[in-house]
């Protein structure tokens, strides 16, 4: 997380103590013995961020350090809004099938929460940024649908695109999933060609109205992430600039979000941005609340 005020970069470490009882549960041990591997755990971990955080100020980048206690998503998004910062920087492990639904993602939970802009990084181990590769975002995608609310941060995209010279591409994914075979012969196919020619004919009136930014469109067809992934792969896209819904309880188990798996299984950084921000800020405020222990270190 950044604070362009300050001109400085916080790194936070949230220690979720959950885990240590699951792996507890069971065994006959004492409960002081759990407390005393937790500690030891602890102190491991926390050697090591202290060890990253003196490595990083070699490199004379102010970086400060949090340590905190509690669940991770939300400790990060709330920490985040304390400080008043620009973004929130993610790593993500782009887990699918069984592990996603067992370990779940910090990262999308992160993505749902957030009020702020989120960056999400599938591979820490990257060159992005890196001295001799420094980051320079020559190919922006930005996936539209036919809705208003797609293109409520689409200003965010041609802005990265004129500070790096870069080429925005807009895409938009025709969802093969909504063709029923129980249709006579040639139903599927040509509703699917329909769409198909909206979809182009919308991009370019979209990339008309967008100025001083050299646009590219493109339309896939397929699942609409999927596709978009496979995009991603072939344009050689630097980063991804999307909205996010942000849903929550129900509407995100009916609905779930591209943006999230997006930001889990995308090959580049991936920006989603919640439209309304304001009204976001307040939600979290009110449902989040306050962290359960922190440290600055």
């Amino acid at each position: 997380m950044c604070s362009s005020d300050l001109a400085e970069v916080h790194y936070v470490h949230v220690i979720n103590p959950a885990p240590y009882a699951s792996v507890m549960e069971g065994m006959y041990v004492s409960s002081a013995s759990v407390e005393a591997s937790a500690e030891r755990i602890e102190d491991h971990v926390r050697e090591a961020f202290e060890k990253t955080l003196r490595r990083y100020a070699l490199t004379h980048l102010q970086a400060l350090g949090h340590f905190v206690h509690g669940d991770p998503a939300r400790e990060i998004v709330i920490l985040a809004d304390e400080l008043g910062a620009d973004y929130i920087v993610l790593t993500t492990h782009g887990r699918t099938g069984f592990d996603h639904l067992v370990f779940g993602s910090t990262c999308e939970k992160a993505v749902r929460l957030s009020h702020m802009p989120v960056i999400t990084l599938k591979h820490f181990d990257s060159k992005l940024g890196v001295e001799k590769s420094p980051i320079a975002f020559k190919r922006v995608l930005y996936p539209l649908d036919f809705s208003e609310f797609s293109k409520k941060t689409l200003a965010r995209a041609p802005e990265l695109c004129r500070r790096f010279d870069g080429t925005l591409v807009l895409a938009q994914a025709v969802d093969t999933r909504l063709e029923y075979p129980m249709l006579e012969p040639g139903v599927g196919a040509h509703d699917f060609m329909h769409r198909e020619r909206d979809a182009q004919v919308y991009l370019d009136e979209v990339a008309a109205g967008i100025e001083g930014v050299f646009t590219e469109v493109r339309v896939v067809a397929g699942n609409p992430y999927k596709a978009l992934v496979k995009v991603m792969q072939e344009e050689d896209i630097d980063i991804v600039v999307m909205t996010t819904h942000g849903y929550r309880g129900l509407p995100h188990v009916l609905l779930g979000s591209n943006a999230e798996r997006l930001a889990r299984l995308a090959p580049c950084p991936v920006m989603t941005i919640h439209p309304d921000e304001e009204v976001k800020k307040k939600q979290n405020l009110r449902k989040l609340g306050r962290a359960s222990w922190r440290e600055r270190v």
